[in-house]
């Protein structure tokens, strides 16, 4: 699975394999972590690494490439 990830301020627009963006607004944020969700999609960042979690799945840790 390859994301593209834009950080949009309060927003995330969060593309999977080349698909439509999915727009995901803000829901938490702290010096250690953020939290963008949709209800169904979630886009943890903690510590400056990334976890995607798609409807029904469990967290994905993300790396650069």
């Amino acid at each position: 699975m390859k994301l593209a990830v834009q950080l949009l301020g309060e927003s995330a627009s969060v593309s999977v394999d080349g698909g439509a963006p999915v727009n995901l607004t803000q829901q938490e944020s702290t010096n250690e972590r953020t939290i963008f969700s949709d209800g169904r999609q979630t886009l943890t960042i903690e510590a400056g690494q990334l976890a995607w979690a798609p409807p029904q799945s469990s967290p994905v840790a993300c790396s650069g490439g």
